[in-house]
């Protein structure tokens, strides 16, 4: 789910039993949209993540899948919806099976970002400027690749311009990439002090603009919600033990 500022909207994306997007959307009232019949669009494959996110730069809604075809898929809206097939767009590979998927915008450059996991479970990003195009994160960091099925969780920091891109590893810790003026590999759960991961974890990632940090959480191998959250360095929360 996301929301769209540009028009004080909100939306939430799921996928019927015969594999369509379909859009649930608040105006002054909620309504239901199949965006694949809309687009004429190609179905999901089953079990297919799903990832929305707005561009405040040019007021438009995307909506990402992976297709029956193990192509990344993009369900636009300018003023009206259509459909891109970003992987022969950007002509990037094919998407692993199990990949997480994930979209946002860099307000600070106005781009668009997509990630996939793709062939030897290496990190992908799938870019918009005035084209697609497509960079293998794992290669450009030498980053360790990523554990089989992992959720990915890609976000902006707007007050220092940068771009993060969290997965799990094989090692069972989180790691980033973030591109500052180049891509880099940070392993947050070593720099964090923090315990491992459960497999398969779900991640979500984020910024405060109120006092500058990051955070992401992640469920560890203990069965706890630990917050990874940056200051001056990476640290690590329980937090489930703080609420307990």
């Amino acid at each position: 789910g996301y929301a769209t500022r540009f028009n004080n909207q909100q939306h939430v994306n799921f996928i019927g039993a015969n594999c369509h997007v379909y859009e649930l959307v608040y105006t002054d009232h909620w309504a239901c949209n199949d965006l694949t019949q809309i687009t004429n669009a190609t179905n999901t494959v089953v079990g297919s993540p799903l990832d929305g996110y707005q561009t405040t730069f040019n007021n438009q809604q995307h909506v990402n899948y992976i297709g029956e075809d193990g192509h990344v898929h993009e369900l636009v809206y300018t003023d009206h919806w259509a459909h891109n097939d970003l992987t022969n767009a950007a002509g990037a590979p094919a998407v692993m099976a199990g990949s997480g998927l994930d979209g946002y915008q860099t307000s600070f450059n106005n781009q668009q970002h997509v990630n996939f996991i793709g062939p030897g479970c290496h990190v992908y990003e799938l870019v918009y400027t005035d084209h697609w195009a497509h960079n293998d994160l794992t290669q450009e960091t030498n980053a360790p690749i990523t554990a089989q099925e992992s959720a990915l969780d890609g976000y902006q920091t707007t007050f220092n311009n940068q771009q993060h891109v969290n997965y799990l590893g094989t090692d069972g810790h989180i790691h980033e990439v973030v591109y500052t003026d180049h891509w880099a590999h940070n392993d947050l759960t070593q720099d964090a002090g923090a315990p491992g991961a459960m497999a398969r974890t779900p991640l979500d990632g984020y910024q405060t603009t109120f006092n500058n940090q990051q955070h992401v959480n992640y469920i560890g191998a203990d069965g706890q919600i630990h917050e990874l959250v940056y200051t001056n360095r990476w640290s690590d929360n329980d937090l489930s033990e703080v609420y307990h």
